[in-house]
């Protein structure tokens, strides 16, 4: 644990960079195979943020009267975690091969899987601000707003800076999973209970 810590630390700084078009991001990435795999750690250290963000959005739509406050089936939860990891890579390969950039979806699997951990570390930070009463509802709905800008954003770096595509072609490559696992993301809500937010 405590190395995959670290590894997580070091990948944020690159995200940092890459976000930012600095030089030298490359260098804190792991694109081997070996790197993928590891990677996918980061799915270990979001489960705590995924789980606060969830009940974080359950406590403000119960707080405005949007829901009955009730508790989703395990199942379900697991099956939700599990879209948000597993959809992506399937859909990045295909696309990486479409578009003729069949090496840079190790590349893009990789740097998306850490930049979904920073992600859900601003999300954290968003619902903790309305928790804590920092934060209005109207406030709360405000800074999300703002939070999909940006992951739409960190998504069109990520797919621009593995793929080597022009801007325009990585808008498409960064929307097509987005798009994808929003439909999958929405046939899920008709088996649980509890709505939630997307990952």
């Amino acid at each position: 644990m405590i190395a995959l810590v670290w590894r997580a630390r070091i990948a944020m700084d690159g995200v940092a960079r890459m976000l930012a078009f600095r030089e030298g991001w490359r260098a804190f990435f792991d694109v081997s195979a070996r790197g993928v795999a590891l990677s996918f750690g980061a799915a270990l250290l979001a489960l705590p943020l995924y789980v606060f963000v969830r009940a974080g959005f359950a406590r403000f739509l119960s707080d405005n009267g949007l829901l009955v406050e009730t508790v989703p089936p395990l199942w379900w939860v697991m099956l939700d975690y599990v879209r948000i990891w597993l959809v992506f890579p399937v859909i990045a390969c295909l696309l990486a091969a479409l578009l003729g950039r069949g090496r840079g979806a190790a590349p893009w699997i990789v740097l998306h899987n850490w930049v979904v951990l920073a992600l859900y570390g601003v999300s954290s930070i968003i619902v903790a601000l309305y928790l804590a009463g920092l934060a209005t509802p109207q406030g709360l709905i405000t800074l999300f707003w703002i939070y999909e800008m940006f992951r739409f954003y960190a998504h069109w770096r990520v797919a621009q800076a593995a793929l080597g595509v022009p801007a325009g072609i990585a808008v498409g490559a960064a929307a097509a999973p987005i798009l994808l696992d929003l439909i999958i993301w929405i046939g899920l809500q008709g088996l649980s209970p509890v709505p939630a937010p997307a990952g």
